[in-house]
């Protein structure tokens, strides 16, 4: 052996390469971060659908009340297993954008709230009862999947009715 030099020894460099290829298959196998809202359908009494633009102080935001079984099960399937990321996103960024504040009201009574702000296709930002503000590449605008189903339920509500949602 050479000192000195920078390089490893010749009988090293197959140990190096397979070393190598472990760590690269090990990282591709590690499992994405996920977030779950914590509660099942059967949980859920009904959930209250707040549609505005995204902003701390929302000009006008509209509120549906959802009853419909399925609905309710699409909603909170929608936040169950969700893989997330760090929010890739400033408020400035979310400022305008689509969001849907959503109560779940519970059938034993309390509720659960979370925001859902639709950036564009697999770039969506949720913010969780926790406090915590994600990225998730999960989710399409709540409304253009035919839930709330009842457009004509939408009334017009004081914003400050809607879950708060303020990036940190």
């Amino acid at each position: 052996m050479r000192y000195g030099t920078s390089s490893p020894p010749r009988a090293l460099w197959p140990w190096l390469v397979g070393l190598a290829c472990l760590v690269l298959t090990m990282a591709g196998c590690a499992q994405p971060a996920t977030k779950d809202i914590g509660i099942g359908p059967s949980d859920v009494d009904h959930v209250d659908v707040y549609l505005y633009a995204y902003s701390t102080e929302p000009a006008s935001v509209t509120r549906s009340i959802v009853t419909d079984r399925r609905e309710i099960e699409e909603l909170v399937t929608a936040f169950t297993d969700m893989p997330v990321t760090s929010l890739p996103h400033s408020a400035s960024e979310l400022s305008g954008q689509r969001a849907a504040g959503l109560r779940f009201f519970l059938r034993e009574g309390g509720s659960v709230e979370l925001t859902q702000v639709f950036v564009g296709p697999r770039d969506v930002a949720v913010f969780w009862p926790d406090g915590s503000v994600v990225g998730t590449t999960w989710g399409s605008p709540v409304g253009d999947s035919g839930t709330p189903s009842e457009p004509s339920a939408n009334a017009s509500v004081a914003p400050s009715d809607r879950p708060r949602a303020v990036v940190p």
